[in-house]
C-alpha cells in the first residue's frame, strides 16, 4: 500500500509542478524564464526526493553558474 501511495504522490507532484511551471513561465518576462525554471526544478526535485525517501547530502560549494546543472 505504501508503494501505491508513494506512486500516486509522485505522479501528482510531477503533474502539479509541471502545470505550475508552465503557467508561471508563460506569465513572466522571457529574460526571467531560465531563473524561474531553475528555481522550480530545484524545489520540485527536493519534493520528489522526499517522496522517494532519497537522502541528499551536499559537500562543498555548488557552482553559481546560471546555465549549469550539477548531477552526481
Amino acid at each position: 500500500m505504501r508503494r501505491i501511495w508513494r506512486l500516486v504522490r509522485l505522479v501528482a507532484v510531477t503533474l502539479v509542478r509541471t502545470v505550475a511551471l508552465n503557467v508561471a513561465a508563460w506569465r513572466c518576462a522571457p529574460e526571467e524564464r531560465d531563473a524561474l525554471r531553475a528555481a522550480h526544478q530545484q524545489t520540485g526535485t527536493q519534493r520528489l526526493c522526499r517522496i522517494l525517501n532519497v537522502e541528499v547530502a551536499v559537500e562543498g560549494t555548488v557552482p553559481a553558474h546560471p546555465d549549469g546543472l550539477v548531477v552526481c
